[in-house]
């Protein structure tokens, strides 16, 4: 199971490829959480996965895609990825699926699979390649104006 305030360097998946997560996680600033190939995260009701000031490293490959998604196949099952002030160049999705996320995020009105939020001084920034984001109770992608995806290529 993976829950609660991560702190260091978490990995998921080196071990054990499927994870479940009964509440939301939250990687804060100095913690990095690294998501290997292959490896299938399922969400409870309205839990989360966001990313505030830490860093995301999920990079799967076309043969062991990486999957978040939903205890149930009901779009906004849970409430998705959110980056808030997550400025690290490290950030980055790679045969990344996120499905049946966006229930509403809790600091933003937004209903996404994958949001992004910061502010002018602190953006959040990601690189997401060979991604796709489906099955959301609203978009699938949402950002605010100081988001910045220095490479977004072959997405669905």
């Amino acid at each position: 199971m993976l829950t609660g305030t991560l702190s260091g360097e978490v990995h998921v998946g080196d071990t054990c490829s499927n994870w479940i997560v009964t509440s939301s996680v939250t990687v804060p600033e100095g913690a990095k959480l690294v998501i290997h190939p292959g490896t299938e995260l399922t969400f409870s009701a309205g839990a989360a996965l966001v990313v505030r000031s830490g860093i995301i490293e999920a990079i799967g490959t076309e043969d062991l895609p990486i999957l978040l998604t939903g205890a149930e196949k009901t779009p906004g099952f849970w409430a998705g990825v959110a980056l808030q002030n997550a400025s690290s160049t490290e950030n980055q999705l790679a045969h990344v699926t996120i499905e049946y996320g966006g229930s509403k995020y809790s600091t933003s009105s937004a209903k996404a699979g994958l949001t992004l939020l910061g502010s002018s001084t602190t953006p959040s920034r990601i690189e997401i390649v060979s991604s796709t984001v489906r099955h959301s109770s609203g978009h699938g992608l949402a950002l605010d104006a100081f988001a910045k995806l220095p490479n977004f290529a072959g997405n669905t």
